[in-house]
């Protein structure tokens, strides 16, 4: 499958769920560059900023999909409400009230900018190509810098 294709799948999946939570919810990491419309081969995840009070409620509707060896590597970068589950083709993580450590204090990720793609037929938050990049810089790390430079000629 393609990371188009295996976005889409998620959404068949999922969509029924995600039509329930209370608050906006984005795509951000890889999978939103896909729905950009950026050339992206491949996908790791796909990652759901949500709030917190909507991931607990994603980890009780999923918690049969639930992947409990997960370890996240990034702990000292990153926290949220989280949880990582698995969906025939791809993994999705569940980000609610994600925080980004910026040297002294925590700092709570807010999509500014964002725009709706359709996806399985539901409309899907995910940030502009511009916000995709100021998010990417916010978290530094070189796989991020990386990516938010695969951006700049979609700006």
């Amino acid at each position: 499958m393609t990371a188009l294709e295996r976005i889409t799948h998620f959404f068949e999946l999922a969509g029924g769920d995600l039509h329930l939570l209370k608050h906006d919810y984005f795509v951000i990491g890889s999978a939103a560059m896909v729905l950009a419309g950026c050339e992206m081969y491949k996908i790791g995840d796909i990652n759901l900023l949500t709030s917190s009070a909507d991931a607990n409620f994603l980890k009780e509707q999923w918690k049969d999909r639930q992947v409990k060896d997960h370890v996240y590597a990034y702990d000292r970068i990153f926290r949220s409400n989280s949880g990582r589950f698995r969906f025939k083709g791809v993994d999705a993580e569940v980000m609610g009230n994600l925080e980004v450590n910026a040297g002294q204090q925590w700092v709570p990720l807010l999509v500014r900018q964002f725009m709706n793609v359709t996806v399985a037929g539901m409309q899907v938050k995910i940030p502009t190509i511009k916000e995709q990049h100021r998010i990417y810089r916010f978290f530094g790390r070189p796989k991020d810098i990386q990516k938010a430079g695969l951006l700049l000629k979609h700006l």
